[in-house]
């Protein structure tokens, strides 16, 4: 079991991570314009989207041929641990 100080120091790593990454993505943005231009567009930009919870074998071919970006499973991870 997690005392509270434990939580604080987690939240607080948290927050000290995300601002990191906020200052990081707006560097990267300032030197190289926005990050919608590296992004991929067209057919090959699609996220695939799995709402059963469970990654299908057709899926991940697609991701793996480059045919899309990104595979999203919704609810693979779940994220209170239990």
């Amino acid at each position: 079991m997690m005392s509270s100080g434990s939580t604080q120091g987690t939240t607080a790593a948290a927050a000290a991570a995300s601002t990191s990454l906020k200052r990081l993505f707006a560097a990267i943005e300032s030197k190289f314009g926005g990050l919608s231009s590296l992004m991929d567009a067209g057919s090959r930009a699609e996220v695939i989207v799995n709402e059963e919870g469970a990654i299908e074998s057709h899926e991940l071919q697609r991701l793996m041929a480059n045919e899309a970006t990104a595979l999203h499973i919704k609810g693979f991870y779940n994220r209170e641990g239990t």
